[in-house]
């Protein structure tokens, strides 16, 4: 098996969109200075979904981790990933030496072949071309679009940190394999949610503007709206596929599905870019360096 050392945690096919002679428009956030970037080279990171090798312990508080966040519906295939980590554990412990490089390469690729077939998913949506080939893809694969676009959401960069802060004080696999697995988990609670209706709708971009990106490309619109806990309340995903369609998932709807189409005016997209930078972690990104002045 190839070890795959540096793994995008924002699909490089998807930032392509925004290139320009094979580069991008990037901001960072935290000096103002913009550059270009080869997307090959961006927003990647060594053996992120490598698996952490676990000790019988370690298992142990694994396993309590994925019970208390998994809902009734999606308890059963988060515990399959849960599987993943112990087999691969319990595998390392009784592996000869003959067959260490084996094991190895399972253990640094880890879950990048499962977020292949996710990326996979979403090939369809981010090569669209057309308003109507959109409509058609969002009503005849939509569960296949929620899942690309929800693990877009919870792999990121800025998601990990997140989460890096809550579990700074746990042992070094324990943090690792939470990591691996939370993303997933929290993905899979929304996705296996029971009679499940979402609402679409479809933002067309006409103007001399265009719709950037950032190193968190599906955002909720709804961050700020929480519980007396502290918890947000409602789920409503905000996604530029290119700089001339943005796509926002309403998980709140209570109807059948609906899927509405938009024109966009320059107040409109200015509105959504800063709703994009505002969701960001470290960066920006765009066709053209113009896009980012969004006062």
């Amino acid at each position: 098996m190839q070890i795959t050392k540096a793994q995008h945690f924002v699909w490089r096919k998807y930032l392509e969109n925004w290139c320009i002679n094979k580069q991008l428009f990037t901001k960072d956030l935290s000096t103002g200075k913009i550059f270009n970037v080869n997307p090959q080279n961006f927003l990647k990171e060594n053996y992120i979904y490598s698996i952490p090798i676990l000790s019988f312990n370690e298992l142990m508080e694994i396993e309590r981790h994925v019970n208390q966040l998994s809902n009734s519906s999606s308890k059963d295939i988060n515990f399959k990933f849960f599987k993943l980590l112990s087999d691969l554990s319990i595998l390392k412990a009784l592996t000869q030496i003959d067959d260490e490089v084996d094991v190895t390469s399972y253990e640094k690729n880890g879950l990048e072949d499962f977020y292949t077939q996710i990326e996979y998913y979403g090939k369809d949506l981010i090569s669209v071309k057309s308003i109507d080939d959109l409509e058609e893809i969002l009503r005849f694969d939509q569960n296949k679009i929620l899942n690309f676009i929800l693990f877009q959401y919870t792999r990121t960069q800025n998601m990990r940190d997140k989460l890096r802060k809550l579990i700074s004080s746990e042992p070094e696999n324990v943090r690792r394999a939470k990591e691996l697995l939370t993303p997933i988990i929290m993905s899979n609670n929304v996705l296996c949610t029971p009679n499940q209706s979402v609402k679409f709708k479809i933002l067309n971009n006409q103007t001399n503007l265009t719709f950037i990106t950032s190193d968190q490309p599906a955002s909720n619109l709804k961050y700020n709206s929480l519980d007396g806990a502290g918890n947000v309340k409602e789920f409503v995903v905000m996604y530029p596929i290119n700089p001339h369609l943005l796509l926002i998932i309403d998980f709140n709807f209570n109807d059948d599905q609906g899927l509405d189409i938009v024109s966009c005016d320059s107040k409109t997209v200015l509105y959504y870019n800063k709703q994009i930078e505002l969701n960001s972690n470290k960066f920006l990104i765009s066709s053209n360096s113009e896009q980012f002045n969004i006062e």
